[in-house]
């Protein structure tokens, strides 16, 4: 296994797009933690009424707790976008009445609003901007935000700079977040398969593409786990293998893994295609000052010792 974590090259100034994003997934996240906090301790209170005819527990099976299976089948529901739709998709017979039933009484008590059902992005409504980017923004659990943010620190700091302009480097992150939820709602639209998503790894595999079209020699500072160590990989390689990883995955076997590969593939082709399309002329106003810094970095990598004698321009940094 291999986990890249940033990129081999000295950078001009702060590159304060990427940590704007990743400081908004933080602070969504905990909100997304709290409301389910919330959510939870307000099912389990209407579970406990609602149960109190059995003490709580089945008479079956003691050890079995009714109530925090009640809590937490409601607290899923509501956190969907479209939840009258999830208990005709998830229950059958006697469970769907039930449920429905339960649900009904449980938002007569004036539950908290979902943070997680007003962000999933639904793939039925590709229409919505806001969806897309809050979904985008969102994550199901701790270390789902972390590997996003560590894959998106480790690409993004040096691509954000050699786009040069924020604004611009905002809509190309706006870009790969439209194109992989648009690419998701085909896929379900011809699978007939239409489950929420969220989380920032379309943005992600699109930075990914973007770094292999803007810096495809650069090196990665990769952890190999086995044997553990720090290798350099270039940047167009690790775009090869986890987009082509993600393609064969795909193919193979669909989305049974509960990953949104699609998102993941279309993303990653749609940040090489940004870059294609508009940053071509960027690309070859900064290619000798990125060969330099690139033969620096790949000296002073070689050299850690100071035996050989760096060039001058080792003391210039990457500008834009």
């Amino acid at each position: 296994m291999i986990l890249p974590f940033s990129a081999e090259l000295s950078l001009a100034r702060l590159p304060w797009i990427t940590f704007a994003v990743m400081l908004l997934c933080l602070l969504l996240f905990l909100a997304q933690v709290r409301s389910r906090e919330m959510t939870l301790d307000a099912a389990t209170d209407y579970c406990h009424k609602a149960l109190a005819y059995d003490g709580g527990e089945r008479q079956d099976d003691p050890v079995l707790n009714p109530v925090d299976e009640c809590a937490s089948e409601i607290a899923q529901i509501h956190a969907r976008p479209s939840p009258e739709v999830d208990i005709e998709r998830w229950y059958y017979a006697k469970a769907l009445t039930a449920m429905r039933w339960h649900y009904q009484q449980f938002l007569q008590h004036y539950p908290p609003n979902s943070v997680d059902a007003e962000l999933l992005y639904v793939p039925q409504w590709w229409w919505s901007l806001q969806r897309i980017i809050g979904s985008s923004l969102a994550h199901a659990d701790t270390s789902h935000i972390l590997f996003n943010l560590l894959f998106f620190f480790a690409f993004s700091p040096a691509v954000e700079i050699l786009v040069g302009s924020r604004w611009r480097y905002i809509a190309i992150l706006t870009f790969t977040a439209v194109a992989s939820a648009w690419s998701y709602s085909l896929w379900a639209m011809l699978n007939q398969l239409f489950m929420p998503t969220l989380g920032l790894s379309g943005v992600v595999m699109g930075v990914i593409g973007l770094s292999a079209f803007m810096m495809p020699k650069a090196r990665i500072r990769t952890f190999l786990f086995l044997p553990p160590r720090i290798i350099y990989i270039p940047s167009l390689y690790l775009a090869i293998f986890y987009i082509g990883s993600d393609l064969f995955d795909l193919i193979g076997d669909g989305m049974s893994g509960g990953v949104n590969l699609v998102a993941h593939v279309f993303g990653g082709l749609s940040g090489y295609l940004s870059g294609w399309l508009w940053l071509r002329q960027r690309k070859t106003e900064i290619a000798d000052e990125l060969a330099d810094e690139i033969e620096i970095s790949a000296v002073h990598r070689e050299d850690r010792q100071g035996v050989h004698k760096v060039h001058p321009r080792a003391q210039q940094r990457l500008v834009t």
